[in-house]
C-alpha cells in the first residue's frame, strides 16, 4: 500500500499501512495542519474529533441499531429498581437509543437527551410515540432543566468520557443542580489501570489471533505516542481503538472518579462491574483491573 509524501507526518499513515485489511482507519479533516495530524491528544482535539463522529451518518445509525443492555447494566437496573421505579429519569447521552425501551418500562417519566441532533433525530425516529421525549442537549449546561427536576440521571456507556477534562467537571455539577436530594446518578467511566496490558511490549504469539493482536497494539501505541506516567496522572485522554481510533477517551484513576463525583456534591457511591453481574467493594474496586465500571452515586 503506498502512502503519500504528505501524509508522512500523519498518524493515519501508519496506521493505514500496518491494518488488517478489516480495519478501517480513517482521518478528520478538521484536526489535519500543514504539517500532518497533531499526536498530542488535548481537550481541543478531542472536542473536534468526538463531536464529527457522533454526527457522521453511519455511526448514527449503527447506534440506532443497538438495543442491548450489559450484563452490569441490567445488574445495575435490578439492584436499584426499586430507586429507579416510577421515577423521573434522564437519560443523557441517549445516542440511537440503546436503553431507551428498557427504560421507558421503569421510568413514570423519560427524557432522553444528546449533543448530536442526529442521534436526537434518530431516537425521534425510532420511538416515534415519544418522541417530544427527546431534546438536543449539552450536559455542561442544561439550563433548559430546572434545579431538582429528576429523580434519576443516567448517562450510560461511558458517554462521559467523550467530554473534555473542564466540561467533564461541568457536566458533574450539573447533573448534580438536575437531579433532586436524595436522587440517583448512574454512569459508566473509564479507569485507567486497564490500559497497562495495552502497553505491554508484546502480544502472545501462540494467540490464534497473534498478528491481528501485534497490529492493533501498534496501531494503540502509535496514536498514544504522547500517553505517559498512566500510574501517576489522574486520567488520560487515549485513543484506545473506539470506532477504529476515532475517538479519544477520557481514563480515570479509580481515586479520581471518587473524588470527582464527591467535589460535584455527591454522597454514597456504589460500584458495579461492566460485563460481569457484580457489585464491587471499594477495596476491589480501587485495584481493579476492568477496563470500566458503572456508578450509582447518591445526591
Amino acid at each position: 500500500m503506498a502512502i503519500r509524501p504528505h501524509a508522512v507526518n500523519c498518524d493515519f499513515a501508519i496506521a493505514a499501512f500496518f491494518s488488517p485489511n478489516h480495519i478501517q482507519i480513517c482521518c478528520d479533516c478538521e484536526i489535519r495542519t500543514d504539517k500532518g495530524c497533531k499526536l498530542t491528544l488535548n481537550d481541543d482535539k478531542l472536542e473536534v474529533l468526538n463531536r464529527s463522529t457522533y454526527r457522521n451518518k453511519a455511526i448514527v445509525a449503527q447506534y440506532q441499531r443497538r438495543a442491548d443492555i450489559l450484563p452490569g447494566e441490567r445488574f445495575l437496573f435490578h439492584s436499584l429498581k426499586q430507586r429507579l421505579l416510577g421515577s423521573r429519569m434522564l437519560d443523557i447521552g441517549v445516542g440511537g437509543g440503546r436503553t431507551t425501551a428498557y427504560l421507558l418500562d421503569i421510568a413514570q417519566h423519560y427524557t432522553g437527551v444528546d449533543l448530536s441532533q442526529e442521534m436526537v433525530d434518530a431516537c425521534k425516529s425510532r420511538f416515534p410515540a415519544h418522541a417530544e421525549n427527546f431534546h438536543q442537549c449539552d450536559v455542561r449546561d442544561m439550563s433548559i432543566f430546572d434545579d431538582a427536576s429528576f429523580d434519576v440521571a443516567i448517562f450510560s456507556f461511558n458517554g462521559l468520557d467523550y467530554i473534555p477534562h473542564q466540561g467533564r467537571l461541568a457536566a458533574l455539577q450539573e447533573i448534580r443542580r438536575i437531579v433532586k436530594p436524595g436522587g440517583l446518578f448512574i454512569f459508566s467511566t473509564h479507569l485507567t489501570p486497564s490500559l497497562k496490558s495495552r502497553f505491554a511490549p508484546t502480544a502472545n504469539p501462540n494467540s490464534d489471533n497473534w498478528l491481528r493482536d501485534w497490529r492493533l497494539r501498534l496501531l494503540f501505541h502509535w496514536h498514544n505516542l504522547s500517553v505517559r506516567n498512566i500510574d501517576t496522572t489522574p486520567y488520560s485522554l487515549v485513543r484506545d481503538a473506539s470506532h477504529n481510533f476515532r475517538l479519544i477517551t477520557y481514563y480515570s484513576q479509580p481515586e479520581t472518579v471518587l473524588q470527582q463525583l464527591a467535589n460535584a456534591g455527591f454522597g454514597a457511591v456504589r460500584i458495579f462491574e461492566n460485563y460481569r453481574e457484580a457489585e464491587l467493594t471499594r477495596e476491589a474496586y480501587l485495584t481493579t483491573q476492568l477496563n470500566w465500571a458503572y456508578f450509582a452515586a447518591e445526591a
